[in-house]
Order: structure tokens, then C-alpha cells, then sequence
């Protein structure tokens, strides 16, 4: 299926890896709101695909609402090491 792969986020390895497995087809954009600019001018018929780096959960969730907001059939994968036992209590109820 030829997606359209956006990931947000800084981690400069993490960008690395997803743009060789990807073969340069991943769009790397820094914020939420670059995400959606990116998307609405770019992504045409395709499917959408968001890659969000954790940061803060407080503060990713509203991002990470505000994204399925704007693009409700889009998939969006948190890209994270780990969860702390806080955050698994946050991200399970939504």
C-alpha cells in the first residue's frame, strides 16, 4: 500500500532509521502544526501514516488529539523507547 509517511519529531537517529527503511519516502516536520500543514498540502489521496515522538504526555496527547482531529482516518503510532507507568494509564484511556 504507498502511504503518506509524515514523522514528527527531532530525535535525529530515530529520523535516520525511518528515512533508510523508508528509502527517503518519510516527510520529517518538527510540530504537530507543521504536521498538519505538510499533510493538507501534500499528501492528496493517500493514506496517512503519523509517526509522533513522545515528548511529555501531557502535552502529546492534545498534539496527538488535535492531529486525529484534522485527519480522522489517518493511523497515528507513537514512536517512543518506553512508557513510564504514569504515561500507560494516560494513553490507555483514550
Amino acid at each position: 500500500m504507498n502511504v503518506f509517511l509524515v514523522y514528527v519529531g527531532r530525535s535525529a537517529d530515530i529520523i535516520s532509521h525511518y528515512e533508510s527503511i523508508s528509502d527517503g519516502g518519510v516527510v520529517v516536520v518538527q510540530d504537530h502544526a507543521a504536521a498538519e500543514k505538510t499533510i493538507n498540502e501534500n499528501s492528496g489521496e493517500k493514506p496517512v501514516l503519523i509517526l509522533f515522538e513522545k515528548g511529555q504526555a501531557t502535552t502529546d496527547l492534545p498534539k496527538v488529539e488535535f492531529l486525529k482531529s484534522k485527519f480522522p482516518g489517518s493511523y497515528i503510532i507513537l514512536v517512543t523507547d518506553r512508557l513510564e507507568k504514569e504515561e500507560e494509564c494516560i494513553i490507555s484511556l483514550t
